[in-house]
């Protein structure tokens, strides 16, 4: 599988802007990345030759501390994953603005907009906070997209649990 543009150029840029490499430095690329996400393990694609569409990229909920010291979350598109020395990160395109669990709960369906495809961000995967379904706003502009609650809270949209017997 090929690396997505749009990581090689968000490394790129991370490495050349923030990273103080010096001699041999080895960085290793991913196209997936299975980690413990709410109390559960969560494989997270992203690559750009997947199938007949072309491409796979998963989305997931950022938790991001703002300036005044509060945890704000934002939807993002991982656009793959990488590793240096002990420690590893995700390139992301995240929203321009943030959406809450919350938010979440009680509207089912949040709409955002993606930031410009030159906002690229640099994240240590332990601020993926949750893996969202995401849906592209078809007919409307290209930046715009909806989230949708994760399926193992639908609960109280679809009735209660029964219990098997």
């Amino acid at each position: 599988m090929t690396l997505p543009l749009k990581f090689i150029h968000g490394l790129s840029l991370y490495c050349s802007r923030t990273l103080n490499l010096q001699g041999n430095t080895t960085i290793t690329c991913y196209t997936s990345c299975k980690m413990f996400v709410e109390q559960r393990h969560v494989l997270f694609h992203a690559t750009s030759d997947f199938g007949d569409d072309g491409s796979w990229y998963d989305w997931c909920l950022v938790e991001w501390v703002d300036n005044e010291e509060q945890c704000m979350t934002y939807p993002a598109k991982i656009l793959g994953f990488f590793s240096i020395k002990t420690s590893v990160y995700a390139v992301i395109q995240s929203s321009s603005d943030p959406i809450t669990m919350e938010q979440l709960i009680d509207n089912f369906i949040c709409k955002f907009e993606l930031a410009d495809d030159q906002q690229l961000v640099v994240v240590e995967i332990e601020t993926i906070s949750n893996a969202l379904c995401v849906f592209k706003n078809y007919g409307g502009p290209l930046n715009l997209y909806f989230c949708v609650l994760p399926k193992r809270k639908w609960g109280r949209y679809f009735g209660e649990k029964i219990p098997l017997v």
